[in-house]
């Protein structure tokens, strides 16, 4: 449903594993330490519906599945298995095997063939049979019913995909059928519980393309798939790029006919009401509150977070997160270098295993979000905020530069200030960044726009680990003529301001 997407090949079995369960028979594993058990099955890390072997039916009833918290419903499936290395491939094969590849082909997509381990049960096609006379000649019996899943697993798939909040990227929560949100709703206006998935192919040769678009989706009473394409595999080309217009007609496809199916259904009187999906819910899920890191619509980030979210009870889950002992002097990893009033533990988002160095990237980037990542150096003792070349009641006069550093492990912003007497009520930027800093110029007072008399200066800075950081010194003022204060030379180390900076929160 939509795109699968998996961090390497065997994440992308496990996927497929799931989906053969629920209902698909057109997708294989396709990795094997030994051989690729079909030439044309290269689906690489990420599997669409619309971009592999997957049949329209095999979704509806894969939906229907869903509908039924895991449970299937039909019966035995006259299709024939054969096994992968049997089937031709249309691709390479040449002469009497290509003819043989075309038919499996035209099988496979029919239904008729089927690879192992795909599920053993079909929809009900035919309900009753009567002669010209009208006598009953057959009736198909009760239907088998399977669980394939846990429902406690589905229910969790269920709460995402029946929750317009979920997807308010693009879609939304919707008013009507009329509208391009996902919702649908019968004629009258009831809005139709259910679950719904939209899925869009991409063109062969570029990522703006459209191949064909998908909408699948399911209520109490009906299952639907909507695909809209060329058959000659032609792209979609009815709409400016990124209108997504092919996408817009499968949305609406998909609403009118959830709707008109529904009020035909109350008309036969079979609700007053569309039935939600409350009184199926698993006795082995519930909502619970989880320390999450998550940083979208609008939460805050940070391990000590906690959200509200389906939970199956009879699992348990690992977190997010993971605790490091650090010096709360600079943000990295405690060493010998840390005293024991200085070592604390803090949590930390854990790294993906594939590719660690990227997600490190992102978070630089993602500044203004709250996402602790742990350090990997050892604290070599160092105050990560420090004044170097003003000491308490020095006196300054004229133009003086303010040498400093600014080290922590997780940087987001620093800030130097100044402000009248020891205890400024108001602040003054004089010098401001959000890169590290070491023994650098962070701003200059100029003594021309102030008073005679005490000034407080401070360097603050904000880190996703220690969060605020201060040190501060204060100074006096003196008017006079201006000389030149000594700064720092290329290699050379300011005598640093001797306190130690005070983590706040």
């Amino acid at each position: 449903m939509g795109a699968f997407r998996a961090a390497y090949e065997g994440g992308v079995d496990n996927v497929i594993a799931m989906a053969k369960k629920l209902g698909i028979t057109t997708l294989d594993q396709h990795f094997d330490p030994t051989f690729r058990s079909h030439p044309d099955i290269t689906y690489g890390a990420s599997i669409a519906t619309g971009g592999a072997n997957i049949r329209a039916i095999d979704m509806a009833y894969m939906n229907a599945t869903i509908a039924n918290m895991g449970e299937m419903v039909g019966v035995k499936t006259l299709a024939k298995t054969v096994e992968l290395k049997s089937l031709k491939s249309t691709a390479i094969d040449t002469g009497a095997d290509y003819d043989l590849a075309r038919e499996q082909a035209r099988d496979f997509a029919r239904g008729n063939i089927r690879i192992p381990g795909t599920r053993e049960l079909d929809p009900v096609v035919i309900l009753q049979v009567k002669s010209a006379d009208g006598t009953v000649v057959f009736t198909q019996p009760e239907p088998e019913k399977k669980q394939v899943v846990d429902a406690g697993s589905v229910w969790l798939l269920h709460s995402i995909m029946s929750d317009c909040g979920a997807r308010f990227i693009i879609w939304g929560c919707g008013d009507s059928n009329n509208d391009l949100r996902l919702d649908s709703f019968m004629e009258n206006g009831t809005k139709i519980p259910g679950g719904v998935k939209t899925g869009t192919q991409q063109g062969p040769l570029n990522a703006a393309d459209t191949l064909a678009t998908w909408m699948n989706g399911y209520s109490r009473y009906a299952a639907t798939s909507v695909w809209v394409g060329n058959a000659n595999k032609d792209l979609v080309r009815d709409g400016p790029p990124a209108n997504y217009a092919a996408a817009n007609t499968t949305v609406r496809l998909f609403k009118n006919w959830m709707g008109w199916y529904h009020t035909y259904l109350s008309g036969k009187g079979v609700f007053t009401t569309p039935a939600g999906f409350d009184a199926l819910r698993p006795r082995n899920v519930a909502q619970s509150g989880l320390h999450s890191p998550a940083t979208d619509r609008g939460l805050a980030g940070g391990c000590d977070q906690t959200v509200v979210s389906w939970v199956r009870t009879d699992v348990t889950y690992a977190s997010d997160c993971e605790e490091k002992e650090v010096d709360s002097r600079n943000g990295l990893l405690a060493s010998d270098q840390t005293p024991a009033q200085f070592r604390v533990m803090r949590k930390f988002v854990k790294l993906p295993n594939l590719k660690p160095e990227l997600a490190v990237e992102l978070v630089k980037e993602l500044k203004d979000k709250n996402i602790p990542i742990a350090p990997t150096e050892k604290s070599t003792g160092q105050a990560a905020v420090a004044i170097a070349n003003l000491t308490n009641g020095k006196t300054v006069t004229g133009t003086t530069q303010v040498v400093g550093s600014v080290a922590t492990s997780q940087l987001k912003t620093w800030k130097l200030e100044i402000g009248a007497g020891g205890n400024p009520t108001e602040w003054k930027a004089i010098g401001q960044g959000d890169n590290p800093v070491s023994n650098a110029i962070l701003g200059v007072i100029d003594t021309k726009d102030l008073q005679n008399g005490v000034y407080t200066v401070r360097l603050t800075a904000e880190d996703a680990v220690l969060k605020s950081l201060l040190t501060s010194v204060t100074i006096n003022v003196a008017k006079g003529p201006a000389t030149p204060t000594p700064t720092s030379k290329p290699g050379s180390t300011p005598t640093p301001f001797g306190s130690t900076p005070v983590p706040g929160t």
